[in-house]
């Protein structure tokens, strides 16, 4: 019983960790954001790239989510701004913290 219970752990932490990991390419987030109209999308990219950059690139994180709170507040589209706000004191407290 101790046996499965130990490879039932050790199979869902290994999950967890590979539905963590997460590929983005910014690249193609950016040409997605050159090529649309649509401010939302524009938004949604903009919060996933910030997202991506969070514990890697805080400034680059810093930027993305800046970026889409100025677009956010110029089309007066607030549905994101908890998540933008959430994921730049994240960010910040990433760096005050270390």
């Amino acid at each position: 019983m101790k046996k499965l219970l130990i490879v039932f752990c050790v199979l869902i932490s290994t999950t967890h960790l590979f539905a963590a990991v997460k590929k983005v390419n910014i690249e193609d987030s950016l040409r997605k954001i050159e090529q649309t109209n649509d401010y939302k999308i524009k938004i949604a990219t903009y919060v996933h790239i910030a997202d991506y950059y969070d514990y890697l690139k805080c400034d680059s994180a810093m930027f993305y989510y800046s970026k889409a709170e100025k677009l956010s507040i110029e089309n007066k589209y607030f549905n994101l701004m908890p998540d933008i706000y959430n994921g730049g004191a994240s960010v910040l407290n990433t760096v005050i913290g270390n």
